[in-house]
């Protein structure tokens, strides 16, 4: 994603053409190997110019999908893309993301907002997956997660360069039964795969200060896959991030207000066993995106993570060793 002087220069034609006053040069906002976005202040409000590397371009068509699911629904207006450069322009969604309303701290009605309008999403999607099998996201379904599993074993050259000796690459081999157990305890349940966004985090939900909507951004790393993973994901990178008991009151009251929105599924009990076999298989669902993403950059996503498979798998390892 070297050829920012020719997106930027797309962008301000865009808005030119359609009278938008440019108030300021385009400001670059974000730039690492898996997303680069320029900022367009104008007399008309500000815009985003997103490019992505061609693996990860399928948010644009994630949010037109979602628009056409639900008219009304807190994502930005796609204004242009262009398949050539693998970038698209959006309008603003609001102020400032949560992570910078918080400011080091949880505010948990707000937080609980946010997920509120993004599980809304998720459940749109129940009885609508063919709109997302046509635009080609990934099938991450709990039926096809041994398989997937399975594929990411294979890679003992990549698993090793993450760290992983070759007696742990045996012993991941060894929990492929558990891991099948576990799926078919869940492919049981009546909680529905849906679109998932499997980079979901705070910092993707965007505040309207003037209105207090909260709209959900950043959809390109969304697969088909089972709702409580992202929603397990992110509390924890919030526990990591905020420093908080990832069973303490906070995170617990949040957790519960989240499966709450599943009452008409199952009661809360079922809810929690379900999640926690969600637990079981996180590990996987957080290799496998971190693969994903290390794929798509070229392997150019590991200078700025400090998140790797190989960590992931141990984490798995080690939590059913214990079992």
């Amino acid at each position: 994603m070297d050829n920012k002087t020719q997106i930027i220069e797309l962008g301000l034609d865009y808005l030119i053409s359609k009278d938008h006053k440019i108030e300021s040069p385009p400001e670059i906002v974000i730039e690492t190997p898996w997303s680069t976005v320029i900022r367009f202040s104008t007399s008309k409000g500000c815009f985003y110019l997103k490019q992505t590397p061609p693996d990860l371009i399928i948010e644009p068509e994630i949010i037109k999908v979602i628009q056409k699911n639900i008219p009304d629904s807190a994502t930005p207006a796609i204004l242009f893309q262009n398949h050539e450069l693998y970038c698209f322009l959006m309008s603003s969604c609001g102020d400032h993301s949560l992570r910078t309303k918080f400011n080091g701290t949880i505010d948990a009605d707000l937080l609980i907002k946010g997920l509120h309008s993004y599980i809304s999403i998720l459940r749109s999607f129940e009885q609508n997956l063919d709109a997302l099998q046509a635009i080609s996201v990934p099938d991450w379904r709990i039926n096809r997660f041994p398989e997937l599993y399975m594929e990411l074993l294979e890679k003992k050259e990549m698993l090793q360069q993450e760290g992983l000796t070759r007696d742990e690459i045996d012993k991941l081999i060894k929990l492929v039964p558990t891991i099948e157990s576990i799926c078919e305890f869940l492919m049981m349940q009546k909680v529905k795969e849906t679109l998932v966004n499997a980079d979901f985090n705070e910092n993707n939900m965007i505040l309207d200060e003037d209105t207090q909507q909260i709209s959900v951004i950043d959809w390109g790393e969304s697969v088909i896959a089972h709702p409580f993973f992202s929603i397990a994901s992110h509390l924890r990178s919030n526990a990591r991030r905020y420093k908080l008991e990832l069973d303490g009151p906070l995170l617990e009251n949040i957790k519960q207000k989240c499966l709450s929105c599943w009452s008409d599924i199952a009661d809360i009990k079922k809810l929690d066993s379900i999640y926690d076999n969600i637990l079981r298989l996180l590990p996987i669902f957080s290799s496998l995106a971190i693969y994903r993403l290390q794929t798509a950059t070229r392997s150019k996503s590991k200078e700025k993570q400090n998140w790797f498979i190989g960590g992931s798998l141990k984490t798995l390892l080690k939590n059913e060793s214990g079992k």
